[in-house]
C-alpha cells in the first residue's frame, strides 16, 4: 500500500474514532441530563418504614397495550411509523414500572407524613427538573394545586436512578389521637403489611393500630371538612364507632380489563365477633353504592360476603360502563378501543 493511501485510511479511522468519541459523549450527557439509559428495578419497600400504614401502588406496564390505544396513529411522526415506532413498541420502552403513595402517621406532631415514590426506567432526571422548576400557565408549580399537602423544601429527588421520591405531609386534626386512645390500645411496632404486587393498582391499610382514623381524618381535614360527621351521625355513628376497632386491615387491587371493564377485589379481614355486624353494616349502605354508581353510568356486578374462614368480608366486584367517564378524564374519545372490543369478540 502506498504511504499516501496508508495515511489517508489512518486519517479515516482517526476521524470516525473521533466521531465515535464525541458521539459517545453526547449521549452520555443527554443520559445524564435526561434518564435516556434504563434504570435498575427498585421497589418502593425501599422507602417504607415501620410507621407506614398505607400503601398505594400503581404498575402503569401491566396496562401498556391500552394506553397505547389512547395515542391516534396520525399523532405518530411518519418517519418513526415506518420505522416500527408504534406506540405499543416504545411505551413499554418508558413507562415506569411502578409508582407509589406510602403514608405514615407522626401522632406526636399531628401530621401525616406522604411519600410519593417513582420507579422510573427512562426520563428519571427530566421528571424531576418538571417537578421542581417547570409552572403552570400561571407560573405556579403544579404540586402546590394539591390541596392540603406541605411539600418538603427540597422537592422531587432522584438519589439514584430508578428512585424518584417526593416527600410532604398532611395536617392530623388534633382530636384525632384522643379518639384511637379511646378504642386501641398503642401497641408495638409490628410486621408491616405488604402488597401482593400482581394486579394493576393495589392497595392495603393497616388499622391494627386505628391508623384509618389517622388517615381519613388527615383526608378530612385537606378539604375542610370535620372528620368527626360520620362518628356522629345519630343514624349510623354509633355503628361505625363500634366496628372500626375490630377491622384489622382494609386490601384493594383493581385491573383494567379493557376501556369500559374492570374487577375490582375488596378484602376486609376483621374480628369473627364483630365480622357479621361490619357485613350488615355494610349491606346495608350497599344499596347506595350501586345508586351512586348507576347515576354515573356504572354498572357494578358483586355483593359484600363475610367469610368465616378467611375471618374477612369479601367483595369481589366487576365494573363496567365507565368508557365515557374516563373519555371525559382523558378530553377525547379512547380511538383504539371499539377495534380491541371488536377484535375481543
Amino acid at each position: 500500500m502506498k504511504k499516501g493511501c496508508l495515511i489517508a485510511l489512518l486519517a479515516f479511522v482517526l476521524l470516525i474514532v473521533a466521531a465515535v468519541a464525541v458521539l459517545g459523549v453526547a449521549y452520555a450527557r443527554a443520559s445524564r441530563q435526561f434518564g435516556l439509559a434504563e434504570a435498575p428495578a427498585i421497589s418502593h419497600e425501599t422507602v417504607a418504614t415501620g410507621n407506614t400504614v398505607l400503601r398505594v401502588v400503581f404498575k402503569p406496564e401491566t396496562i401498556s397495550p391500552l394506553l397505547a390505544q389512547l395515542i391516534p396513529a396520525e399523532q405518530i411522526p411518519p418517519s418513526l411509523a415506518k420505522m416500527g415506532y408504534a406506540p405499543d413498541k416504545w411505551l413499554p420502552y418508558i413507562l415506569p414500572r411502578e409508582g407509589a403513595i406510602l403514608a405514615a402517621p407522626d401522632m406526636a406532631n399531628n401530621k401525616l407524613n406522604l411519600t410519593f415514590f417513582v420507579n422510573e426506567k427512562r426520563g428519571g432526571p427530566f421528571i424531576v427538573d418538571l417537578l421542581n422548576n417547570r409552572t403552570d400557565i400561571k407560573a405556579q408549580n403544579p404540586l402546590n394545586n394539591i390541596p392540603g399537602v406541605t411539600w418538603d423544601g427540597q422537592g422531587a429527588t432522584l438519589a439514584e436512578r430508578g428512585a424518584l421520591e417526593l416527600r410532604g405531609s398532611m395536617a392530623i386534626p388534633d382530636t384525632v389521637e384522643p379518639a384511637i386512645l379511646k378504642s386501641w390500645k398503642p401497641t408495638p411496632p409490628v410486621e408491616p403489611l405488604r402488597i401482593e404486587g400482581a394486579h394493576t393498582l393495589e392497595a392495603v391499610m393497616d388499622n391494627r393500630n386505628g391508623n384509618i382514623l389517622a388517615v381519613y381524618g388527615a383526608l378530612m381535614a385537606a378539604q375542610g371538612r370535620d372528620w368527626e360527621v360520620l362518628l356522629k351521625d345519630p343514624n349510623v355513628g354509633a355503628m361505625v364507632s363500634g366496628v372500626l376497632p375490630d377491622i384489622l386491615d382494609i386490601r384493594a387491587a383493581a385491573d383494567l380489563i379493557d376501556f369500559d371493564t374492570a374487577t375490582v377485589n375488596l378484602r376486609v379481614d376483621a374480628t369473627a365477633e364483630k365480622g357479621p355486624g361490619l357485613e350488615f353494616m355494610v349491606k346495608m349502605v350497599w344499596p347506595n353504592v350501586l345508586e351512586a354508581a348507576a347515576q354515573q353510568g356504572i354498572t357494578v356486578k358483586g355483593e359484600p360476603l363475610w367469610d368465616q374462614q378467611k375471618g374477612a368480608l369479601l367483595i369481589d366486584l366487576t365494573l363496567s360502563g365507565f368508557r365515557p367517564a374516563l373519555e371525559r378524564a382523558v378530553g377525547r374519545s379512547l380511538p383504539g378501543a371499539a377495534a380491541a372490543e371488536t377484535a375481543k369478540n
